[in-house]
């Protein structure tokens, strides 16, 4: 293989320095007043030399496509053919007798004309992309088309002179076999089945065009413009008063249209990947002119005035041109190649840059909602997309999406090139994207984005389970609360039982009691219904305390401040509470202030069983947006088990169902709990 792109490499050297030469040599004489049209002539080398670049290109890197052989040798022919046509005429009657061979350089000359119209034109329709006929049927045209092309040769070849060089309108002295009237005859035939062949191919290429989706007839649609173009101008010139026209619009087409076509789908839209080896080339190929350019006006320049000086040594200027070169070549270099990759690939990165700037994009997110919108833009930019799409996929739930830009509508779905995005072997979401209206995606922009989706598996996994881990958050604060909320509504319903069923009923006995104690005939017993009402009072009492445990009734009609104040009036020991402006008087939900108010009660048994006569302090707080309970004592603290006490354990389990935190700080000095709850 390397030998291959050497030689070719090599071969194509020499071509462009023999185009190169023959560009200068007429543009010394400018065809000497002849007429000649020179605008036609630098463009047929040009064009030929960029049709011999792009299929020395393909037979280096492609060897498999059969384009890159069909324009190496059409566009080989070309610049040939006319540098060969410079060569006669310069030895023939610019200079007569001054170069040798010139009339068989005349005669080779006109020997490649036939070679790159039409039939490298008609190929070339063909081949594009892929190097494959569209069909085995072409087989038989494409061998037709071969064989005129080979009789056009011939016929030229055996032609008898004088030849006709119709670019510099003089005649190649030359002697053949074949009458001149007889082989002209015969290659205006074989021209004319050229020709058809053209057609063919054009007609064959727009119904191509048409049969294709839309992102694959994009790297087609300049080539399909450039054969229409060439058909209309052929059909011109059967048009007397339009003939020179259409010469003039054929011109035009092959030489400038077909090129900028190829070059298209070489840039644009990637057809044939040669993206490094553009770059690489225009980086060199401008660095080179450069430094020549330099070296040769700084060794002219300094020439010249060290000339004058006359004492100035002669190597000053070579010197002095070699020290700017070696300055100047590293950042020129830098600027060249940064020009070079914004021209092949346009605003977006390089595919090594967007795949190497993933992982450090996601590495840097700030929080994990920042993963796949990073992912989607990382998408767009590296591959130079109009949009594009990630999703995770959520066990249980709907996928998260993000978009590069935000969606117009339910239609942004539709032209979508999806890739499954895969982790540990499990399918964890998919990336995609919608090509430009303009290009269609490269094999290498399809590889480029399955190694994206490759890197993107641990990400989309992560957001996921952030995801799911979320969810289930939710679900949990939502049950804890409606667990809080049941037990708040059973401590009512039971309050109100006890309340309303069997403290009444007990009522109405200690009624009935001392009705019975009005008429009972004798002290005795009389005193013994009297004990039984006493007791009977004894058990309302208990049964009213028992009430107000389960559902305080000063805490549901009057709230949580008032209900610690009464607890500490009736309460024993050292005990006060102290409740900030801000929060004094407040109503908060029920399940807060039942959740604060009996971790307030478990607190200060803690402190009575723990610190029996300390100074017990129960304050209420606003701190960050949410109520703050906090109950501190003075006595000596007390080590908590191993796992937390059931007392301990129940006021978390207390707070952490109203959706707050709980913490105890117990040392030498002091007890104090703490519970922050939500408003």
């Amino acid at each position: 293989m390397r030998t291959r792109r050497r030689a070719v490499v090599t071969g194509y050297t020499l071509l462009a320095l023999v185009g190169l030469t023959a560009v200068v040599s007429l543009l010394d004489h400018g065809a000497a007043g002849r007429g000649v049209g020179v605008g036609f002539w630098l463009q047929s080398v040009l064009a030929g030399l960029a049709f011999a670049f792009v299929g020395a290109l393909l037979v280096a890197l492609r060897p498999g496509n059969l384009l890159g052989p069909v324009l190496l040798t059409g566009g080989g022919a070309l610049v040939l053919e006319f540098s060969a046509r410079e060569y006669a005429f310069r030895g023939l009657v610019l200079f007569p007798g001054s170069l040798p061979g010139a009339a068989a350089a005349g005669w080779c000359g006109l020997l490649l004309d036939p070679v790159f119209f039409p039939l490298t034109i008609a190929l070339t329709l063909l081949l594009f992309p892929d190097g494959r006929l569209p069909s085995r049927r072409w087989r038989p045209v494409v061998a037709v088309g071969l064989l005129a092309t080979a009789a056009q040769v011939v016929l030229h070849a055996v032609a008898d002179g004088p030849l006709r060089d119709e670019t510099y309108h003089y005649d190649i002295p030359w002697r053949g076999p074949v009458g001149a009237g007889w082989s002209a005859a015969a290659q205006e035939r074989l021209t004319q089945a050229g020709l058809l062949i053209l057609l063919a191919s054009v007609v064959r290429l727009l119904l191509r065009y048409r049969t294709l989706r839309a992102e694959d007839r994009q790297p087609v649609k300049p080539l399909a413009l450039v054969g229409s173009a060439a058909v209309v101008s052929l059909a011109l010139q059967f048009a007397p008063p339009l003939a020179q026209t259409g010469r003039a619009l054929l011109v035009a087409v092959v030489c400038a249209g077909l090129p900028a076509a190829l070059a298209v789908g070489a840039l644009r839209h990637r057809v044939w990947e040669f993206d490094r080896v553009l770059v690489g080339t225009f980086v060199y190929t401008a660095l080179t002119v450069l430094i020549t350019a330099t070296y040769v006006g700084v060794v002219v320049a300094a020439g010249h005035l060290a000339g004058r000086g006359g004492d100035r040594p002669a190597l000053l200027p070579s010197v002095l041109a070699t020290a700017l070169v070696a300055v100047g070549v590293s950042p020129v270099k830098s600027a060249l190649e940064r020009a070079a990759r914004r021209l092949v690939y346009g605003v977006r990165a390089t595919p090594y840059q967007a795949l190497a700037a993933l992982p450090r994009q996601l590495a840097e997110a700030p929080v994990v909602d920042e993963v796949l919108p990073r992912t989607a833009r990382a998408l767009a930019d590296g591959l130079g997309v109009t949009a594009a799409r990630v999703r995770a996929f959520v066990p249980g739930a709907a996928p998260l999406v993000s978009w590069s830009s935000p969606p117009a509508g339910p239609g942004d779905e539709d032209g979508l090139l999806v890739v499954a995005v895969r982790h540990l072997g499990e399918e964890v979401g998919d990336v995609a994207v919608r090509p430009p209206v303009d290009r269609s995606l490269s094999g290498a922009d399809r590889r480029l984005l399955a190694d994206l989706a490759a890197q993107a598996g641990p990400a989309l996994r992560g957001v996921a389970l952030a995801a799911e881990l979320r969810a289930r958050l939710e679900q949990l604060t939502e049950s804890r609360t409606r667990l809080a909320t049941a037990q708040v509504e059973e401590r009512r319903r039971l309050e109100r039982d006890i309340h309303d069923g069997a403290q009444q009923q007990l009522v109405a006995l200690a009624v009935h009691l001392q009705q019975a104690e009005e008429l009972a005939g004798t002290e005795a017993a009389r005193a013994a219904v009297a004990a039984c009402r006493e007791e009977l009072g004894r058990c309302i009492d208990e049964l009213r305390e028992l009430a107000r445990g389960i559902y305080p009734p000063v805490l549901a009609a009057r709230g949580l401040t008032a209900a610690l104040r009464g607890r500490a009036r009736s309460g024993a020991g050292n005990l006060r509470v102290a409740v900030r402006s801000t929060v004094d008087g407040r109503r908060f939900s029920p399940a807060v202030e039942l959740a604060a108010y009996f971790t307030a009660l478990e607190a200060l048994q803690n402190a009575a069983k723990h610190a029996p006569g300390s100074t017990v302090t129960v304050s209420l707080d606003e701190r960050d947006g949410r109520l703050a309970l906090c109950v501190a004592d003075d006595g000596p603290g007390f080590t908590a088990p191993a796992g937390g006490g059931t007392g301990l354990l129940g006021m978390a389990d207390r707070i952490g169902a109203a959706g707050g935190a709980f913490a105890v700080d117990s040392t030498p000095r002091g007890t104090t709990v703490t519970a922050l709850l939500p408003y």
